[in-house]
C-alpha cells in the first residue's frame, strides 16, 4: 500500500489516461449498438466510432457538420488522441472533473471550436477557481499562459482581467523575474500585463531591464 501511495505523478497520470480510454471504449461500444455512428479520424490514421447523439446534443457545430452537411466522418487530427478521447468522454458524462494541465488547452479549445457552451464555461470557471488559490509560481505560469492564449486567440479579456485582479495583491516577485528574464521575446502587451502584477514594485522591473541591457 505504501508503494501505491508514493507512485510518481507521471505514472498516476498514465493510469488515469488508461482508465479514461477504457471507459470511452465501453461507452462507444454501447453507443454504436444504439445510434448512428460517426467516424472520428485521429492522428496517425487511427479512428473512433462515436454516436451521432453524443456529438450533436450539446454542439451546434457538430449538428451543422453532421445534420446539415451530412458528414459521416470528421477529422480531429489537430488535437492529440488523448485530448480527443477525454473531450468525447466528457461529452458523454456531461461532467467536467479535474483536468490535468497538459490536457487543459486542447480540451478548452475543442469546447470553443465545437461550441459546447457548458464545457467552455466550465473550463474558464476552472481557471478562475484556480486563480483564487494560486500561490506557487508554476500555477501562476499556467494561469498566465492560458489566459494569454484566450486573450490572443479569441480576443476575450475576462479571464486575464480576473487573473490580474486575483494575483496583483500577492508577492509575485519570483514569478515576474522569471517570466521577464526573456523580455526580448515577449510582446509589448505581455510586458504591460506583467507590470500590472508587480503593482508598485518598480525596483524589480528596473533591475530586470538593467540586467537585460547588460546581457
Amino acid at each position: 500500500l505504501s508503494k501505491l501511495v508514493s507512485l510518481p505523478v507521471a505514472f498516476e497520470s498514465i493510469v488515469n489516461q488508461i482508465l479514461i480510454v477504457s471507459r470511452f471504449i465501453l461507452i462507444t461500444q454501447i453507443s454504436a449498438m444504439e445510434n448512428q455512428t460517426i467516424e472520428i479520424k485521429l492522428r496517425e490514421g487511427d479512428s473512433l466510432l462515436v454516436s451521432r447523439e453524443r456529438l450533436t446534443v450539446d454542439s451546434p457545430m457538430f449538428r451543422y457538420l453532421i445534420d446539415e452537411l451530412k458528414f459521416e466522418e470528421l477529422e480531429m487530427d489537430d488535437f492529440s488522441p488523448e485530448a480527443v478521447i477525454l473531450f468525447l468522454t466528457i461529452l458523454e458524462d456531461r461532467t467536467l472533473g479535474e483536468i490535468e494541465d497538459m490536457m487543459f488547452r486542447e480540451l478548452h479549445k475543442m469546447a470553443v471550436i465545437f461550441e459546447v457552451v457548458w464545457l467552455t464555461e466550465g473550463c474558464r470557471g476552472m481557471l478562475k477557481s484556480r486563480m483564487i488559490s494560486a500561490k506557487e509560481d508554476r500555477d501562476k505560469f499556467f494561469l498566465f499562459e492560458e489566459c494569454w492564449f484566450i486573450l490572443t486567440k479569441w480576443n476575450d479579456r475576462d479571464t486575464m482581467d480576473a487573473l490580474i485582479s486575483n494575483l496583483a495583491h500577492q508577492g509575485n516577485a519570483t514569478f515576474i523575474s522569471t517570466f521577464m528574464s526573456n523580455i526580448h521575446e515577449l510582446e509589448t502587451e505581455q510586458i504591460d500585463l506583467i507590470l500590472k502584477l508587480g503593482g508598485s514594485n518598480t525596483d524589480l522591473f528596473l533591475c530586470i531591464v538593467c540586467i537585460e541591457q547588460l546581457s
